[in-house]
């Protein structure tokens, strides 16, 4: 049997990283039509890529559609980010199987993978500027875009979303989402959601906050 070296990086100031990243959404439609929606392919599949390419410096591969809970966790658990942004990149996107699965109105939330590679300054203005959230204008061009995805409808449904963050804080951001959520419910007075799932510690633990990369 022959053994694979693994190749060891040059770390120096121009290395370039790979991180895990996503976006937390929380659909809540109207409780008089409480409905479910399918998890379909994006139309055209780049729909969000193109959207954050055209914002944000840092390049980034980004799903193809939104995924369940249970997909993103069997995901992030079994995949290694820099194998995958490099198997990914000619295609220029994540894709994700079709599913029969449907998401349930309010029952969790929902997940917008997303893998980047870049330095580390471009990495710090990158997560200055998504910390701060996006801009009125940047959201109100996100918003246009995923609406139809989830079939909300403006000024009756509500969207929640958080992000991009990292794999190794998601479940602080369910956490934070889900106050959010209950709180803009609670003062609409509609059905407050049970608490949304989160992945367990160890998994957490165990993913890297970013790989070296050399192509």
């Amino acid at each position: 049997m022959v053994k694979r070296i693994k190749k060891k990086i040059k770390i120096t100031p121009f290395t370039r990283y790979v991180r895990s990243l996503a976006m937390v959404i929380s659909p809540q439609y109207e409780p008089s039509r409480e409905r479910a929606f399918p998890f379909t392919l994006f139309d055209p599949p780049s729909l969000l890529s193109e959207f954050f390419r055209e914002h944000f410096d840092v390049e980034l591969l980004i799903s193809d559609r939104f995924i369940s809970f249970e997909e993103y966790r069997n995901w992030i658990s079994t995949k290694r980010a820099a194998e995958i942004y490099k198997n990914e990149l000619r295609h220029g996107l994540l894709h994700f199987e079709l599913t029969d699965v449907f998401a349930a109105n309010g029952s969790e939330c929902i997940f917008l993978p997303m893998l980047g590679a870049a330095t580390e300054p471009e990495w710090e203005k990158a997560f200055d500027q998504w910390t701060e959230g996006l801009s009125e204008l940047q959201s109100t061009i996100f918003q246009h875009l995923i609406e139809p995805v989830l079939g909300i409808v403006p000024a009756v449904d509500k969207c929640h979303y958080l992000g991009p963050v990292s794999a190794k804080n998601i479940n602080q951001a369910i956490f934070y989402l889900h106050g959010r959520v209950s709180d803009d419910c609670r003062l609409n007075q509609w059905p407050v959601p049970p608490l949304f799932p989160i992945l367990d510690f160890k998994v957490i633990e165990n993913l890297p906050e970013k790989s070296p990369i050399s192509f």
